[in-house]
């Protein structure tokens, strides 16, 4: 009976490996924790300071109060924050 069984990893269905599951899952290519502009706050999430400078100056622009600023940092950073684990973007820095 286990003759006629496909080859597959350890503990994977007929057929599939384990090079198979961690090209799925980005093995190999940069995360974005490795990355110089990744600033981490909790539990494995972050923001990205080269995409949180951005917005900061496109957006704050005139601003004169720091409540103001500060405010806005903490409603952008909340609706902003990434994975640490998923592939970085094309502007991954070492």
């Amino acid at each position: 009976m286990l003759e006629s069984k496909p080859i597959s990893g350890y503990n994977l269905p007929p057929g599939c490996f384990e090079h198979d599951i961690d090209a799925y899952f980005g093995e190999g290519k940069p995360t974005c924790s490795e990355c110089a502009f990744m600033l981490e706050y909790c539990c494995d999430y972050g923001i990205c300071t080269r995409e949180f400078n951005a917005a900061f100056g496109r957006e704050l622009y005139g601003y004169e109060k720091p409540v103001e600023a500060a405010t806005w940092a903490l409603n952008w950073t909340a609706d902003h924050m990434r994975d640490m684990q998923s592939v970085a973007c094309e502007n991954f820095a070492k």
